[in-house]
């Protein structure tokens, strides 16, 4: 599948930021079928218990995945889990 174009980045934000050195970093991609695709690893500052991700960082995640856009303010959405 090609890659049409990348998200733009954040520079602080944790999802995907570039700068934000505790962040993900996670480049975002628009895909040709209408997808976004991303690639990225959890660092060991992301742990709640050792080897685990803390949830509140993946429930992060989500919500980015969610199409919420990195840098919008007041912008909320309900997760049930």
């Amino acid at each position: 599948m090609k890659i049409l174009s990348k998200q733009k980045n954040s520079r602080m934000c944790m999802i995907c930021g570039l700068d934000n050195e505790y962040g993900v970093n996670a480049p975002f991609y628009n895909m040709e079928d209408g997808s976004v695709m991303t690639v990225f690893r959890y660092k060991e500052q992301h742990q709640s218990y050792p080897g685990r991700v803390h949830g509140g960082m993946i429930t992060a995640m989500l919500m980015r995945w969610g199409f919420v856009p990195c840098g919008r303010r007041n912008c909320r959405r309900r997760l049930l889990v």
